[in-house]
């Protein structure tokens, strides 16, 4: 049903939030590529089609075309890496240039 839908909708943009101001406060750069790589862009999707696509980089090529690509830039930049790699090679600053983008899907 609508409700049930809308619920749902609800749920999963107060655990969103959640998390990422965990990830923001702390600093967790695997968790800040994991949100901008793939929970963002899946969610956003999902808010603007009603539906999102089946893997992370299909949405995150999708929200590129739309005309943000912040994920996709993110993805090529860090992708592939182990966790000790993404620990040392992603900068703090990442987490600045993140932020405006990743609270919007709060919005």
């Amino acid at each position: 049903t609508i409700d049930t839908h809308i619920d749902d909708w609800r749920r999963e943009r107060l655990i969103y939030s959640l998390n990422l101001h965990q990830v923001y406060l702390l600093r967790l750069k695997a968790a800040l590529h994991d949100y901008v790589t793939f929970y963002y862009p899946r969610m956003v999707l999902q808010k603007e089609t009603d539906a999102a696509p089946a893997t992370a980089e299909q949405a995150t090529v999708e929200l590129s075309r739309r005309g943000n690509d912040v994920p996709m830039r993110m993805l090529e930049e860090f992708r592939g890496k182990d966790l000790d790699v993404l620990l040392r090679s992603m900068p703090i600053a990442a987490f600045d240039r993140s932020w405006p983008m990743l609270s919007k899907g709060l919005l």
